[in-house]
């Protein structure tokens, strides 16, 4: 499971060392932010449609999502950044690049990052929706 994690950080991570000048730890932000602000969108749509159909008052509002993002930050730091682990482990997926689990695993990673985008559009068009038509 841990591993999966790491990959689905790693596709994002290597798609801006390839296209951007910015040094590993910089990339490696990037990785993270996009992470928490994907996840944080589904939660907050989430929430937003659970207490719409249970008719209870919203629980996620800005100091829950300011405490969702510290916290969010502070793991993804001692998981990734805790002695430079990020660096051992993406040096080994760099080493294994070419093979097929490789390959398998960046292709599922991939396809993950790119289902949470797509929720979080359809949950954005379904709320922007029931806001302006009495839902």
């Amino acid at each position: 499971m841990i591993d999966f994690y790491f990959m689905i950080h790693y596709v994002v991570y290597r798609f801006y060392r390839k296209r951007s000048t910015y040094d590993r730890d910089t990339c490696l932000l990037y990785a993270f932010s996009l992470h928490i602000l994907l996840s944080g969108f589904l939660l907050l749509g989430a929430g937003h449609f659970l207490c719409k159909l249970f008719e209870i008052q919203n629980i996620i509002n800005k100091p829950f999502l300011c405490f969702y993002a510290i916290i969010s930050l502070i793991f993804e730091s001692l998981v990734f950044c805790w002695k430079d682990r990020y660096l051992k482990v993406f040096t080994e997926y760099e080493k294994q690049i070419d093979t097929p689990a490789m390959k398998r695993k960046m292709k599922n990673a991939k396809i993950f990052n790119y289902s949470i985008f797509i929720v979080d559009i359809i949950m954005l068009f379904i709320a922007d929706y029931l806001n302006h038509h009495g839902g």
